[in-house]
């Protein structure tokens, strides 16, 4: 997906700040169970770190930091959605956070879609052929950095890079039935 890194350390510096004030504008791609309905709206739920034994996984709680992803619809097939998620915040893991919490996790998803056992039992023996099948046969959570505009260091003008589905995620992708 698309990753920015800066040549300067004054570019880093002026990028940095950027994120810091919601310039910089991203939007992932993710492959969800079922479809969300609404097709189209605005998960505003605050998150924080979960008391959990796997000591990362984070979740929805009323105590956390606030938290809004804007998601899209881009193509419904019968038991899965291809969705535009858009953060408005950044906090760790909030599109697979929100998204797990409005019943649709993302594909894959080893610790918001397989529950905590499956994602333990993953630590410990790796990639089992049981646990791929729990993660519908997907080895990688399907989530995708799709498109980023952001302020370009020295003119200030909007910059917007884009990075198509990786072919292992089209093919899957193309594999499920309409």
């Amino acid at each position: 997906g698309v990753l920015l890194i800066a040549r300067t350390g004054e570019a880093a510096s002026f990028l940095k700040r950027a994120f810091a004030s919601r310039a910089v504008k991203k939007t992932y791609l993710a492959l969800v169970h079922g479809v969300p309905a609404p097709p189209e709206g605005v998960i505003d739920a605050p998150m924080r770190l979960l008391d959990t034994r796997t000591h990362i996984k984070m979740g929805v709680a009323e105590d956390g930091l606030p938290a809004v992803t804007h998601y899209r619809v881009v193509r419904s097939l019968d038991r899965h959605a291809l969705v535009e998620a858009a953060p408005e915040t950044g906090r760790q893991h909030q599109i697979r956070v929100h998204l797990a919490h409005l019943g649709h996790p993302i594909v894959g998803d080893k610790l918001y879609g397989g529950g905590e056992q499956a994602f333990m039992d993953y630590c410990d023996q790796g990639l089992t052929p049981e646990l791929l099948d729990l993660f519908d046969g997907l080895p990688r959570h399907a989530l995708h950095a799709a498109r980023l505009t952001f302020p370009h260091p020295r003119t200030r003008e909007p910059v917007t890079v884009e990075s198509p589905l990786p072919a292992d995620l089209a093919r899957y992708l193309e594999g499920l039935d309409d």
